[in-house]
């Protein structure tokens, strides 16, 4: 539903890998890889960003070290991982408590927070940031997206806010009479998140129903999303309108959020069956 937005940086398109597309995610996995299997090498990886990506992806990264040393039978490398973010904190859409549980469970497992960090331009293994440039192996991007150029394109149809479709209380394209944005490229208070996307197509598709039976199709609500952002084996952050939890129960919530998950594309058993297998999954 959206690209990636790199903000103009220099080099950061060219030299980085992004987790837009399953196929962009598996080129990330199958470098960390092949980093992984040098025995006695010291990789280093650089991850810009730390919104709930770029988070959960630092808190993974030696637990995969961890699995491609068990499947090749080698003794384990320890990475070096940098989160760069130029927000004052890490998840800066979550509640500040749990944005600073979250740094300390990172700073806990070995990876190095550099907050307040802006990045200036990206080369072949080097992020360049004020104060100095940082050496990586893999360098991912997972700072920002924004709305397909489709739309500015047709700014006469898609009126853009804040770098998304102004939308009405139906979620038409502001003045438009049927022409509906949903998901991440409308300008909605929870935009960007899965749950917004899905909560939206069924608003849509059921004012659709009322229409064509001659009823008045209902204003849109915003269905305020759960966060959960696994850091590390077995620990997560959660966050809901109510709630705010960090640990284990946490990422027990994101377990059953996986089981949700499988179970929307396999028939019952298989999805119970591979949602048991956790870590095995991993495939290289």
């Amino acid at each position: 539903g959206n690209v990636v937005n790199y903000f103009g940086i220099d080099g950061m398109e060219q030299h980085s890998l992004s987790m837009n597309s399953i196929t962009h995610t598996i080129a990330i996995r199958n470098q960390l890889t092949t980093l992984f299997k040098q025995v006695g090498s010291s990789p280093s990886v650089a991850i810009v960003g730390a919104g709930a990506s770029g988070v959960e992806l630092a808190g993974e990264i030696e637990l995969y070290a961890e699995l491609v040393a068990q499947k090749y039978g080698i003794k384990a490398v320890v990475p070096t991982v940098t989160l760069i973010e130029g927000a004052a904190r890490v998840l800066p859409m979550l509640d500040p408590v749990l944005s600073m549980k979250a740094k300390k469970r990172l700073e806990k497992i070995g990876v190095d927070i550099r907050l307040n960090t802006r990045v200036n331009s990206c080369q072949t293994g080097k992020v360049c940031l004020d104060g100095g440039d940082l050496q990586a192996d893999c360098i991912v991007w997972t700072a920002g997206s924004r709305a397909p150029d489709f739309y500015g394109q047709h700014s006469g149809v898609f009126p853009i806010e804040r770098g998304r479709v102004k939308v009405d209380r139906y979620l038409r394209a502001e003045g438009q009479e049927n022409i509906y944005v949903v998901g991440d490229n409308a300008n909605t208070p929870f935009s960007g998140m899965a749950q917004t996307a899905l909560h939206d197509a069924k608003f849509v598709a059921r004012n659709l129903i009322r229409m064509q039976k001659n009823r008045d199709p209902v204003a849109y609500r915003a269905l305020h999303p759960i966060y959960v952002v696994p850091i590390g084996g077995s620990w997560a952050v959660l966050q809901t309108s109510s709630k705010k939890w960090s640990g284990y129960r946490a990422w027990l919530v994101r377990r059953q959020a996986d089981k949700w998950i499988f179970k929307n594309f396999l028939p019952y058993k298989q999805a119970i069956k591979t949602w048991r297998k956790g870590n095995r999954l991993a495939r290289f």
